[in-house]
């Protein structure tokens, strides 16, 4: 399968290219974001099918919003937000993560796709 990465609006991977994360430090200051006014973070936790937790800080600045994932068993993830029919979709190399609600899909690209159904738990 092609890398969602390929697949994304050229001012998506402008965006992401523009975002430093500076590991270590607290949520507020690993985004430096373009766009006028605050970098708004909210921390949020999933339950996901089979007992899994995946940890979620998103980040909204103006026009732009990303996510740093933590999905089962890898490392953070930094995803940005791209055009989505309905909810909010994030998308970076193999990995996407699509929120509606309180549900999301948690979904990794590779030689075994791995699909995961969450609920917010706050």
């Amino acid at each position: 399968m092609k890398s969602l990465t390929k697949r994304m609006p050229a001012a998506a991977l402008v965006a992401a290219c523009m975002i430093q994360v500076g590991c270590g430090s607290a949520p507020e200051e690993r985004f430096e974001l373009p766009g006028a006014g605050p970098t708004e973070i909210e921390k949020s936790t999933y339950q996901c099918e089979g007992g899994t937790t995946v940890a979620v800080t998103y980040a909204n600045r103006g026009d732009t919003s990303v996510t740093l994932l933590t999905p089962p068993d890898e490392k953070e993830v930094l995803l940005v937000r791209v055009i989505a029919a309905s909810g909010a979709k994030y998308v970076g190399d193999r990995y996407e993560w699509w929120t509606k609600g309180d549900s999301a899909s948690y979904t990794k690209y590779a030689d075994e796709e791995i699909s995961l159904q969450c609920v917010e738990t706050k």
